[in-house]
């Protein structure tokens, strides 16, 4: 189904099949994530999912806002890191990759307890939607091979994002 849709092209079969009840927002969210699979993507498909439901009536925000909230797990910190450094905007990405670095030299041998942060519905940005003053941060771990200097030799260049080189 993506692919036709993404061609413009549907064969006949497929255009008469009863899919059965599915949601507009479910589908929207479904076809975002299929286009965009990659992990550096899931705080911007979280951010897109709040987003969508601000147009719900208080009632049924008061039943979505406690789901999304449980199911957070892209906005952890490390996460939205992630997001940012394959963010189009290169001060976002010099943002994430300078926030790597300062995380790296804070490092600890304790184990790292994952906690869904609470989630600011009312931001602008994927990248606002944590108080990040309320995280210890830690690097990602995906990024445990990339090196210091690589990721100071990343916060110059604009044109390269660091997770396409994973």
């Amino acid at each position: 189904m993506c692919h036709s849709i993404s061609r413009g092209n549907c064969p006949l079969d497929l255009a008469a099949r009863n899919l059965g009840k599915l949601s507009h927002a479910r589908w929207l969210t479904k076809f975002d994530i299929k286009r965009e699979p990659s992990c550096s993507d899931g705080g911007r498909h979280v951010f897109r999912v709040i987003q969508l439901s601000r147009y719900l009536n208080n009632e049924l925000k008061a039943v979505i806002d406690p789901v999304i909230k449980r199911n957070a797990y892209f906005c952890h910190p490390e996460n939205l890191l992630l997001a940012k450094l394959s963010d189009d905007r290169p001060a976002l990405r010099q943002l994430g990759l300078r926030r790597i670095l300062k995380a790296r030299t804070k490092r600890s041998t304790d184990i790292r307890e994952f906690v869904i942060p609470e989630l600011y519905f009312d931001a602008s940005g994927y990248y606002e939607l944590i108080d990040w003053q309320n995280f210890l941060v830690s690097a990602p771990a995906l990024l445990s091979t990339v090196t210091d200097g690589d990721i100071r030799g990343f916060i110059n260049d604009t044109r390269t994002c660091p997770v396409d080189l994973l």
